[in-house]
């Protein structure tokens, strides 16, 4: 099924998706046009009926649409690559049209016998009458239909509802479905205004309950936590509500405390909660108590099960064939990422991720879109790989940006302050930071301790000793694991390094304290042995504590934290009598961090080891300076021979195993860097520097 118009599509994009339809010959046009309106799957017979054609004169179009990228063909029905395009089509025809077009495609079908939902949900779209027994048919339509097209499903229950007495208790019912459904999407302020305008018109106990459950639900996916637990008490003010309704209120409410960092009145609120989840017959509810149970275990030190749970759910979402809806970050791929972030098994963040966000994009949930992208940046960084982190970070943001997605970012600001930071880029930084905090508040809010960190290495950065030991002040020091893990183990240590470089010892003990109390719960990630022989060598300034971390750092995946170490061990042996000893470590920490991109530590540690009397050379990773080929990243490099071979970025993405939106703020960066504005220019600069057939070297 399709959806209904909206002016949720940013027109930036209609006119890109308009101008990607001139290139296309007639058929394709028409043949998309039909389908945008069929919805996003459609048979081609049926469109090939609309058309007056026959099925075979259209198989030019269909291939001319395939080799676009607009359509595949995978099943035994044409379907759109993207909800979004497919709305895009639509909305680009004009109402009149779109009416009509709706009217006939209910006779088409109606006469080959298609399913009475489908025929009544065209009669709806053409503003025909319905009866009772129609409004039953198109409510079971919409909740069949939410799991793959939220769109098309919150369209649709507004509009039957709109064909409804305004005392039918049904039209409520739709109206909140239909908030819940926008919800998923990145109409998210439409939601919110809809769930605002239909508790004006007085609903009862039970169904305000519902409206504020939707409302919550939408506001914490968008991080608005705060909001959402107005929403939650005033819900649970409510009289005489049945126990399941409840039991969902409650559930959210535990989960708002989780991402405010309370674990304690998470675990205070869930009195029996998850276990009557994991008795429900709906899968959503299990697998969210099973997110839910792996936070908590995950806030509280507790790897091993915090990681045992969250491949569970990951697991189980799996296994349903029919697929179902958790918001953003309660999708189990996104939080497996998170909770793999802060194990050994760094590496296996990248296939989760992708392979989440690719099942995402099938099913039209775009709006989760920049979630996956910062989470990517999230686990790039703890890997060292500034370059890839920064580009992810911007892929978040420029996502959103193009579908005028709102909700705070502060995450993807504050890696990219971060990188900048590493770089070297103090003022670029500055800028990231101010954005970041523009997005967030105080510590105690979701995601605000990356805006504390972002700001303490700044003023670090910046010389500001006594500054950067002030930023952490709130953020670190309670002794808890729990913010700690708010953000990657590799930082660790580098907050230990700032509070004692501004003389602010609790600070540093109390990240002691914690990492302490992480292990003695749980003692199965060799990750968190090295950090804590890492911190427990700055605070006593202990070679051998050091020595220990940059062995057990040398087994993972994490260059920088190893740099880090070996620095801090250079730095203590310089200072004995024999300095020869610190050398090989200056050394092993600037090539680390050349490598990295992190192109300020490395001039920081060549300055030293000329103090020490060696002459070193010039970093061998430079992605910043003036334009041209030796600003390129390895990953941008990697895209240049397949553009060459004329691969559309829909193609490089499927090739690399990346996201479209990553290719195509690599292709920004290509662009800016060898200063040229189109695909022409840059494949004629790699053949002219033969530097195709070697990956652009």
């Amino acid at each position: 099924m399709a959806s209904l118009p909206h002016p949720g599509i940013p027109a930036g994009f209609r006119r890109s998706v308009a101008a990607r339809l001139d290139r296309l010959p007639e058929d394709a046009v028409r043949l998309l046009q039909i389908g945008s309106v069929l919805g996003r799957e459609f048979d081609l017979g049926t469109a090939a009926r609309m058309l007056g054609r026959r099925v075979g004169s259209l198989l030019s179009g269909v291939e001319a649409a395939l080799s676009a990228g607009l359509l595949s063909a995978d099943g035994p029905r044409l379907a759109f690559r993207h909800d979004l395009i497919r709305q895009a089509l639509q909305e680009n025809l004009p109402r009149a049209v779109r009416t009509a077009l709706h009217g006939e495609a209910a006779d088409s079908l109606r006469g080959i016998g298609a399913r009475s939902a489908e025929v009544a949900w065209h009669v709806v779209m053409a503003g025909g009458p319905v009866d009772d027994d129609a409004v039953t048919t198109l409510t079971t339509a919409v909740q069949e239909l939410s799991p793959s097209a939220p769109d098309a499903a919150a369209d649709l229950a507004q509009r039957i509802a709109s064909l409804l007495h305004p005392h039918d208790r049904r039209r409520i019912a739709l109206l909140t479905d239909a908030a819940e459904y926008l919800g998923r999407t990145r109409r998210i302020h439409e939601a919110l205004g809809l769930v605002d305008a239909t508790l004006s018109d007085g609903p009862d106990p039970l169904q305000e309950a519902c409206l504020r459950l939707a409302a919550a639900e939408i506001h914490q996916a968008a991080g608005d936590d705060a909001a959402a637990m107005t929403h939650l008490r005033r819900a649970l003010d409510l009289p005489e509500l049945p126990s399941d309704v409840r039991v969902r209120l409650l559930k959210t409410k535990a989960t708002g405390h989780v991402y405010l960092g309370d674990i304690t009145a998470a675990e205070q609120t869930d009195t029996g909660l998850v276990a009557e989840a994991y008795r429900s017959d709906d899968p959503a509810v299990v697998v969210s108590a099973m997110v839910f149970r792996s936070q908590t275990s995950f806030y509280r030190g507790r790897l091993a099960r915090a990681l045992e749970l969250a491949e569970a759910a990951a697991g189980h979402t799996g296994t349903e064939s029919a697929g179902f809806y958790l918001r953003p970050p309660r999708i189990p791929a996104l939080w497996l990422a998170m909770v793999l972030t802060a194990t050994d098994r760094l590496a296996d963040t990248e296939r989760i991720l992708r392979d989440g966000q690719r099942e995402a994009e099938a099913r039209g949930l775009g709006w989760s879109l920049p979630h996956w992208h910062a989470a990517r940046a999230c686990a790039l960084l703890e890997q060292g790989a500034l370059d890839d982190a920064a580009v992810e970070a911007e892929a978040s943001l420029m996502v959103a940006d193009e579908l005028e997605i709102t909700h705070p970012n502060p995450r993807a600001h504050s890696v990219r302050a971060l990188v900048e930071t590493r770089r070297g880029d103090l003022v670029k930084a500055r800028d990231h930071l101010r954005a970041a905090e523009a997005d967030s508040g105080t510590h105690t809010q979701r995601y605000g301790l990356w805006v504390v960190l972002a700001r303490a290495c700044l003023a670090d950065a910046e010389g500001q000793d006594g500054a950067a030991a002030e930023a952490l002040t709130g953020g670190f020091g309670d002794g808890e694991p729990t913010r700690l893990l708010t953000v990657g183990p590799s930082h660790w240590p580098g907050i230990v390094r700032i509070a004692l470089r501004g003389a602010d010892s609790s600070a540093a003990q109390s990240v002691s304290d914690a990492l302490r109390t992480l292990l003695a719960r749980d003692d199965s990630q060799q990750i968190m042995g090295a950090v804590r022989a890492h911190v427990d060598g700055l605070l006593h300034r202990d070679p051998r504590a050091l020595a220990s971390a940059i062995n057990a750092y040398r087994s993972g995946d994490r260059p920088l934290a190893l740099a880090a170490a070996c620095e801090d061990l250079g730095e203590l042996l310089a200072t004995s009598a024999d300095t020869t000893a610190a050398i090989p470590h200056f050394e092993e920490a600037g090539e680390l961090a050349s490598a990295s991109g992190a192109l300020r530590d490395h001039e920081r540690i060549r300055r030293r080891l000329r103090r020490l009397g060696v002459r070193t050379g010039a970093p061998r990773h430079h992605t910043t300076g003036p334009p041209g080929w030796g600003t390129l990243t390895e990953s941008e490099r990697k895209l240049i021979p397949l553009v060459v071979d004329g691969l559309t970025n829909r193609a490089i993405a499927d090739r690399l195993y990346v996201s479209v939106h990553t290719v195509n703020t690599h292709m920004k960066h290509i662009f800016t860097k060898l200063d040229i504005n189109t695909r022409v220019e840059l494949t004629r600069l790699a053949i002219e520097r033969g530097a195709v057939a070697n990956g652009a070297e």
